[in-house]
């Protein structure tokens, strides 16, 4: 790394922590362009519920049931500086010993999720499907996908689907179409979630380099922010723990004493102790490498190690 670029970086973390920086959070409107439709019938019984084409709220729900049967779809979207999304979850289920026909189906539906914010910022737009549980026998629910929004679709997801597509985001806003239909007539449950996800694409690398001695994931994230091609540390308190972040820029291994099973290894120099904070990467401190780990202070354990990442800007 060069020493310039060090200082500068080390410039841009201090007046980070003392200043707010205003974000570039996609705005994510998701829209119904057919009939919300989910169905469930059991024997001579039916229920179906229909919500028409239309702007959807952020979060929201169709569903129908019987006796015997029940499903439908919910969905809901969100924002910020480190992305927009949003979240599609279809729950069918057909219960054991239903009389026979008995099913429950939702859509086919096509929805529109567009992207817009106001500034320019490259990205990547991603589709995901997660088929948390699906019935021996049972047809896999179809995700159909127009990525450039044409109007034409261009393929289905598959069992276990996943694209990405990288692309120059804001100015104009950035549409996607999906097709969601689902359906069940054995007992059982399907379960589907499906998400479409917009986040930033900076120039960064961030690694693993070493593992933590406590394990708890949800107190520490380092995240890419589309403002200003920088990231965002987050840390999550709790009443009887403290979460830090330390960010050093350059590699000190110091090997803490601990109660726990494994190696409390602190990896990063103690150059910034940090709770929540926003690092700008600029052009001007580009290239550069830092090193970025969690630090847990709580009862009973003492000073514990969160997973520690060498954090690379080109």
């Amino acid at each position: 790394m060069r020493t310039t670029n060090r200082l500068v970086l080390l410039s841009s973390f201090t007046g980070v922590v003392a200043s707010t920086t205003v974000a570039q959070a996609p705005v994510v409107t998701v829209t119904a362009l057919s009939p919300l439709v989910a169905t469930a019938s059991a024997g001579g019984a039916s229920g179906i519920e229909v919500q028409p084409p239309q702007v959807l709220t952020s979060f929201g729900s169709v569903t129908a049931a019987t006796a015997f049967s029940n499903g439908g779809c919910a969905w809901h979207s969100q924002s910020s500086e480190l992305g927009g999304s949003a979240i599609f979850d279809q729950v069918l289920f057909v219960a054991s010993g239903a009389p026979t026909p008995t099913s429950a189906d939702f859509g086919p539906t096509e929805f529109r999720i567009e992207f817009s914010a106001a500034a320019p910022a490259p990205a990547v737009l991603r589709i995901t499907r997660d088929l948390v549980s699906i019935p021996g026998g049972a047809a896999v629910p179809r995700v159909l996908y127009d990525l450039d929004d044409d109007g034409v679709l261009d393929g289905d997801l598959g069992a276990a689907g996943d694209i990405r597509l990288a692309l120059q985001f804001g100015g104009q806003p950035v549409g996607i179409r999906i097709v969601l239909e689902s359906e069940l007539s054995i007992p059982g449950s399907l379960h589907q979630n499906v998400a479409v996800t917009l986040t930033p694409w900076n120039d960064l690398q961030i690694t693993p380099m070493v593992t933590g001695c406590l394990d708890a994931p949800l107190a520490f994230g380092i995240h890419p922010s589309f403002a200003d091609r920088g990231l965002d540390i987050r840390t999550v308190q709790g009443p009887d723990m403290l979460s830090i972040g330390v960010i050093g820029l350059q590699a000190q291994p110091v090997l803490l004493p601990t109660p726990m099973p494994l190696p409390c290894v602190l990896l990063p120099s103690l150059d910034i102790l940090v709770f929540d904070a926003h690092i700008p990467l600029p052009a001007a401190v580009r290239p550069v490498t830092f090193f970025v780990q969690g630090v847990v202070i709580g009862d009973p354990v003492g000073i514990t190690t969160l997973p520690a990442s060498v954090v690379s800007a080109f």
